[in-house]
């Protein structure tokens, strides 16, 4: 082996050891993603790793890569916090979850997180309805938005506030293919939830 091939094995293991690390979430298995939520994923997915903004009850999964597909489940967001961590000093700041609020209002501050976090542009939501998570009356909204990319996407969050803490699965994908294609898969999970006591 020359000294060249020998360096150039050395930085690629070296990148390697600094990529981040993605881990399969089983189908069929039972899985507590994040905070007291559990749910039954029909298929494989991919645990995105934590990125530095996430919480503790937060976690993200994708099937084919988070700028075509993901689901963000957050078990158990508590009064007085946003959906993302922020810093003190940020110019825009999401706005937090409170208790009292009605769907109308949780709809509203999640538009303000992809706004804010995600510079979503066109951000534009329909078919906001009373459904059914984790055993708990909650709500069901779709929505369409576009990313720096120009790319149309959609996405659906479904949650419930389930003593006085927010739980929800919000899935968004690129809408040509990607949205349809995982859809009938997030309604599965999102109709397995449960939250533990």
């Amino acid at each position: 082996m020359t000294v060249h091939r020998a360096l150039a094995t050395v930085l690629l293991l070296a990148l390697a050891a600094c990529a981040p690390r993605y881990h399969i979430v089983r189908g069929g298995v039972a899985a507590t993603p994040a905070g007291a939520l559990v749910v039954l994923p029909d298929a494989a997915w991919n645990r995105a790793p934590r990125s530095r903004d996430d919480l503790p009850v937060t976690q993200v999964w994708t099937r084919n890569g988070e700028a075509l597909d993901r689901i963000v489940l957050i078990g158990g967001l508590r009064d007085g916090q946003a959906m993302v961590r922020q810093r003190s000093r940020a110019s825009g700041r999401v706005p937090v979850f409170r208790a009292d609020m009605a769907p109308q209002d949780i709809v509203a501050m999640i538009e303000s997180q992809y706004r804010i976090t995600a510079a979503a542009s066109g951000f534009r939501t329909h078919g906001l309805f009373p459904d059914e998570f984790a055993g708990y009356l909650g709500f069901t909204v779709d929505y369409d938005f576009v990313l720096a990319d120009a790319v149309p996407r959609k996405g659906r969050a479904t949650g419930a506030v389930i003593g006085d803490r927010l739980y929800l699965l919000l899935f968004d994908a690129v809408a040509a293919h990607y949205f349809d294609a995982g859809l009938p898969s997030v309604e599965r999970i999102a109709a397995s939830a449960a939250v533990l006591e």
